[in-house]
Order: structure tokens, then C-alpha cells, then sequence
């Protein structure tokens, strides 16, 4: 029989006593028996053993199924942020013909969104109508002035101009004066 001296018998116990202490509890056993296997991968636990191919399969669907899972949310958030950005156009599009857009008008709307990256309606809209605004603002030549640009043929009745062509220096004294009269009006 080999001989253990009284040292290495005392440590020997306290080692014991410790696994005795720490495998009656399940958990901490199966904790124990893991630490063991992964300190000898070739010593055989049955415990360890015979459970990792069922963890692993468990692991394996667990993992598919939170994969599936994180799909359909992200399914359903996506058809969620469509109905949503359907909404919010019937409810934009029924604004702009609340406030009297045709079909082609809101079509007109959509189309500036898209080219110049506006998104909002109603600043789009206010773009259109301004922008319409100036252009019907904007006279041509002949609006301008009422006649066109005859100088030499006075419209019937108009006594200045007949004044300008006849005599252009009374013509511009009497509006000189005419001009400092009002002034002095005022």
C-alpha cells in the first residue's frame, strides 16, 4: 500500500468534503461535472454526456426560433409602417381636396415632393400656388401698358401725350410742377 503522508491525507479530506458539499446541490453538481469535462473533454460523465446532443438540438431550435420570430416582428413592423404611411397619404391627398386640389393638382403636388425632396403636403402645395400666383401676376408687354408701344400715335383723348409730341419742354415743366404741387398737398 503506498503511503500518504498525514499533509496530503488532511488536503485530500478537505477536497472531499468540498465535493461532497457542492454535488449535493443539483445545479451546482452539473456546474461541477461541466468544469470537470471541460478540464478532460476525454473523460467520460455520463451526465454531461448523454444531455449535450438534446442541448445542442434545444439550442439549435431555440435558435431558429428566435431567428423566425425577430422576422415576423420585423414583418410586422414593416406592415405596420405601410398602413400607417397609406394613412397619412388618403389623409394628406383628402386635405388638398378639402381645399379644392383636382386629381391632377395633388399628382402635380407628389411629383414637386419627389423632385425637390419636400415632405410635407401642405408646404408643396403652398409652393404650387405661390409659385401659379407669380405667373399670373407677371404682365406681358402689351397688358402693361394697355396699347402698344406707339409713341408717335396717341390714343383719342390723351392730352399729355399730345402735349409731349407737340412741345416735349412744356410737357416736362408742367409735370415738374405738377409733381412739386402734389408734394406740397401732401
Amino acid at each position: 500500500m503506498a503511503e500518504v503522508d498525514d499533509l496530503e491525507l488532511k488536503q485530500l479530506r478537505e477536497y472531499k468534503e468540498a465535493v461532497v458539499a457542492i454535488t449535493k446541490d443539483p445545479s451546482r453538481r452539473m456546474k461541477l461535472l461541466a468544469m470537470w469535462k471541460e478540464a478532460d473533454p476525454a473523460k467520460s460523465i455520463p451526465e454531461i454526456d448523454a444531455a449535450e446532443p438534446i442541448r445542442k438540438e434545444l439550442s439549435d431550435v431555440r435558435d431558429k426560433t428566435t431567428k423566425e420570430l425577430d422576422e415576423l416582428r420585423a414583418l410586422v413592423e414593416k406592415q405596420r409602417l405601410q398602413q400607417e404611411y397609406k394613412e397619412l397619404l388618403t389623409s394628406e391627398r383628402a386635405k388638398l381636396r378639402a381645399a379644392g386640389w383636382t386629381s391632377e393638382g395633388i399628382e402635380q403636388v407628389e411629383k414637386l415632393m419627389q423632385e425637390r425632396g419636400i415632405g410635407d403636403y401642405e408646404v408643396a402645395a403652398a409652393y404650387i400656388e405661390k409659385s401659379q400666383q407669380a405667373k399670373a401676376a407677371e404682365p406681358s408687354p402689351i397688358e402693361y401698358t394697355g396699347r402698344q408701344w406707339d409713341f408717335t400715335s396717341p390714343d383719342e383723348g390723351d392730352a399729355a401725350h399730345e402735349l409731349l409730341m407737340k412741345d416735349p419742354n412744356k410737357f416736362a415743366r408742367k409735370e415738374v410742377n405738377k409733381f412739386f404741387a402734389e408734394r406740397r398737398g401732401k
